[in-house]
């Protein structure tokens, strides 16, 4: 119940910022992205605290942020975690660049002006209308049959889990797992991006077995 609670309440809290902001903030990741040479997989979120995603007035700056602005090293798990299941589907399209997934997001994705992040649904809606085929479970159909038959019929595969137990206070974050013959690979994971034997495996082991599973999205 508290999954998809969760879920719903980031999607009803999505709020954009203004053009004039989000165009800005996507001519300077871009200038940023044009001189990375490393554009593989993104293991290592903390790699973007120049990147700029969202915005966050003085309150929550305070609360949340030790009074910094908000950068992407922050808040941009769910971005990362498409661009790598693209990636993994695509190899590498400028269309699914890195900036240009954030300034999509940043129009229809952010929850609270990416306060809290981006929207696990809004990646849902995003992947289909890109014509990708995506299934989801949450919550309670999260259980080793069922992710077990989701890890057979796609090929690569999206993954929302709080940090702590059942327990929205302590943050969600979102990765993906990419399929490469019997393994399955964890993508800014904080743990160093660790191999696993299945993908139910990969999710129940997230933080030490310390996480909660809340969604995973399979895509083809």
């Amino acid at each position: 119940m508290i999954e998809t609670i969760t879920l719903k309440l980031m999607h009803i809290l999505r709020r954009s910022l203004k053009r004039s902001v989000i165009m800005d903030q996507y001519w300077h990741n871009q200038a940023l992205w044009a001189k990375r040479e490393n554009k593989g997989y993104i293991d290592r979120q903390s790699e973007f605290s120049s990147y700029k995603y969202g915005y966050a007035n003085a309150y929550f700056r305070g609360h949340f942020f030790n009074g910094q602005y908000l950068n992407a090293s922050m808040n941009s798990c769910e971005v990362i975690a498409v661009y790598n299941a693209l990636l993994a589907l695509n190899n590498m399209t400028e269309k699914y660049s890195f900036p240009k997934l954030l300034k999509q997001f940043s129009y229809k994705g952010m929850v609270l002006k990416g306060v809290f992040g981006t929207s696990p649904l809004s990646s849902i809606e995003f992947l289909k209308n890109e014509g990708y085929k995506v299934k989801s479970l949450v919550g309670k159909k999260i259980n080793r049959e069922s992710v077990m038959a989701l890890s057979d019929k796609y090929k690569t595969f999206i993954f929302v889990t709080f940090n702590n137990g059942c327990n929205p206070f302590s943050q969600v974050h979102t990765m993906s797992v990419t399929k490469k013959g019997f393994n399955f690979n964890t993508h800014n994971d904080y743990e160093g991006n660790k191999s696993y034997t299945s993908l139910y495996e990969a999710m129940i082991s997230y933080n030490k077995g310390k996480g909660h599973p809340i969604m995973v999205i399979g895509i083809r």
